[in-house]
């Protein structure tokens, strides 16, 4: 028999172990904070999921050999010259033509590394998203409400 306090003390490593087995693809749009740097490197070292960071290449490998962390295995996705921008934006347009979207506004929104990062989850080109080590839950959530949607029951 286990003591619950062993249970408890497993519960990190069972979680670890099962998202080794099938790592995912996860998004990560803060890429300017300091913490998601180095949690990020933690998770490709530990292949825990495939992370992507969201940003300027430059500018996230500059901050992350000041901090002294490895990106190893992290891809960086960057707005401005991703292959998939003008995919996202003929998409968002689509989704948010009842609010009036126009294709210049779509790349605007779009650039927000929020957005952009959302829009990966909703094409499939990532498996989940997080977000709020720096943003406000609303910032967080507006985008996935204008892409993903909630489900029709919820209506």
């Amino acid at each position: 028999m286990v003591a619950a306090g062993d249970r408890c003390a497993s519960w990190p490593g069972f979680l670890k172990k099962k998202a080794q087995s099938d790592p995912k693809r996860i998004v990560f749009p803060e890429s300017d904070d300091d913490r998601v740097i180095e949690a990020v490197s933690i998770i490709a070292k530990e292949k825990i999921a495939h992370p992507f960071l969201v940003g300027n290449a430059e500018a996230i490998q500059d901050k992350a050999h000041k901090l002294g962390v490895n990106l190893q295995g992290v891809e960086i996705r960057d707005p401005n010259d991703d292959v998939n921008f003008e995919a996202y934006v003929k998409d968002f347009c689509e989704l948010r033509k009842g609010k009036g979207m126009i294709e210049q506004k779509a790349r605007e929104t779009l650039k927000d590394f929020t957005y952009f990062g959302t829009m990966m989850v909703f094409k499939g080109h990532a498996d989940g998203f997080v977000s709020g080590a720096c943003h406000p839950t609303g910032d967080t959530l507006r985008p996935a409400l204008q892409i993903v949607k909630t489900h029709d029951k919820f209506h």
